[in-house]
């Protein structure tokens, strides 16, 4: 009985570390596309929650990393610093988007401020609900100074606001007045003439739209610079999960792979489509990439066709094709090549001599004959 109960606990030591490491790793990869989902349709709250869920997993594969092969230990590492860098950049998104968010009510109880004001003029509303939209507008106040302070809204929009709750109670005064038989009817028209000219260069609309083109594109390119990082290394990670078996194969929607010999060893490198281009040789060693300077549309899934030049070259080529809208598909051909600064890149294969535009290295997918 004790030989059996100690062979049972061997094999329980051997295996169960493996198989509970291994739930927990779909279970992050479930959730990571779930947390993605989240993202693109800008749902920042279900994003922060979730990514607390998915942090409480990370660590408990960590916990049991030390009764696991070595292998299990690199992946993890990996896959750790990784994460570290996606929390980040969502934390930033979600940041970002609590701060739009809080702006986007300010927006809204000026405007309810605003429907409460003119429905007062035609007797809809008395003057209490009136005062109550003002102070419950003026008292943004507070929000408008964190955001100021923690660099989420310009200096001008801060100060376009406070002119505003200034404009806003000498118009709920005025009208007051009127109602208490303190000013004349007849007289209401001039004083709001005189309040619309003291403010008329407060234009809030402007202020905003100046404040986002400066503030939100700072604040946005933070996060998705550290975003799209992670983006790129989601397939070194998973890839080494994979080659190494740890246990069922991850399939990715990040990324899409393609074969082929780019640089004509007689061995397949490994392209990486994601935001971008990346070779990769058969040690995970990154060959090149496409230049940030020259930023492509989004190809189209699984379109992609390996090119093979009838002469002497080795090299293979890649083409894809994109849909530029109205039924308008164009073709690029890519190869690895080497760059005037330096090493190689994932170039574009382009007609004109020195091409200005992305439009000159596009074809017809007819055009070339696989």
């Amino acid at each position: 009985m004790k030989k059996y109960i100690f062979l049972v606990v061997i094999i329980f030591s051997i295996f169960f570390p493996k198989f509970y490491f291994n739930f927990l790793e779909n279970k992050s990869q479930v959730l990571f596309t779930t947390i993605e989902e989240a993202r693109d349709k800008n749902d920042f709250k279900k994003v922060k929650a979730l990514l607390l869920t998915h942090k409480s997993i990370v660590n408990n594969q960590k916990i049991i990393i030390y009764l696991l092969p070595k292998k299990y230990d690199e992946f993890y590492k990996l896959k750790d610093n990784l994460f570290n860098k996606y929390y980040l950049a969502l934390e930033k998104f979600v940041v970002l988007k609590e701060y739009e968010n809080g702006l986007e009510d300010v927006f809204s109880k000026r405007n309810e401020f605003i429907k409460t004001l003119n429905n007062s003029k035609d007797q809809k509303v008395n003057a209490m609900d009136v005062y109550i939209a003002l102070n419950t507008y003026i008292s943004q106040k507070e929000v408008l100074t964190k955001h100021l302070k923690d660099g989420f809204i310009s200096q001008d929009l801060y100060d376009g606001f406070l002119q505003d709750f200034e404009k806003s109670i000498e118009i709920y005064n005025v009208l007051n007045d009127v109602a208490e038989n303190k000013i004349k009817t007849e007289d209401l028209i001039l004083k709001m003439d005189e309040i619309n000219f003291k403010y008329k260069a407060n234009n809030l609309n402007k202020l905003l739209e100046d404040s986002q083109n400066i503030i939100n594109f700072v604040k946005q390119k933070e996060w998705i610079d550290i975003y799209l990082k992670t983006d790129q290394e989601f397939f070194i990670v998973i890839d080494f999960y994979n080659k190494n078996k740890l246990g069922k194969e991850i399939k990715s929607n990040k990324y899409e792979l393609t074969e082929v010999d780019l640089n004509g060893d007689g061995k397949n490198e490994t392209l990486v489509l994601t935001n971008t281009l990346i070779a990769y040789d058969e040690s995970n060693k990154e060959l090149g990439r496409l230049p940030e300077y020259f930023p492509i549309p989004k190809p189209i899934k699984g379109s992609v066709k390996v090119y093979t030049p009838k002469n002497d070259n080795k090299n293979q080529f890649v083409i894809y094709n994109f849909d530029l809208g109205a039924n308008n598909i164009k073709s690029m051909m890519f190869g690895l090549l080497e760059l005037k600064t330096g090493g190689f890149g994932v170039i574009p294969i382009c007609n004109a001599p020195k091409a200005e535009n992305i439009s000159d290295c596009m074809f017809s997918p007819d055009q070339v004959k696989l």
